[in-house]
């Protein structure tokens, strides 16, 4: 068994960035060290899907970033509002 001594700050950014990629802390160390199996073609088409996106959103501008924020609270409240009128729950509380 291998230890690592992380200060607080470098384990957070990892645990962060596995809770990003939807996995456990250790599977992802063990991605990133080459460790683990390696992605079906399906998933790995996903993940690259994801990657590009990522990459667009980084490269947003400010203005860019705000405006899709807008989207997004306009289109979480236009589904929220209908399913109040259909008389289920809301997605987002």
């Amino acid at each position: 068994m291998l230890m690592l001594d992380l200060t607080p700050a470098e384990e957070a950014r990892l645990q962060e960035e596995a809770s990003r990629q939807g996995v456990d802390l250790t599977q992802y160390v063990r991605q990133r060290l080459g460790l683990g199996s390696p992605p079906d073609a399906e998933n790995q088409a996903l993940l690259d899907l994801l990657h590009e996106w990522e990459a667009e959103d980084a490269a947003m501008t400010e203005e860019e970033a705000e405006a899709a924020e807008a989207d997004w609270q306009e289109l979480k409240a236009n589904l929220n509002a209908n399913r109040k009128t259909t008389g289920e729950r809301p997605l987002f509380p």
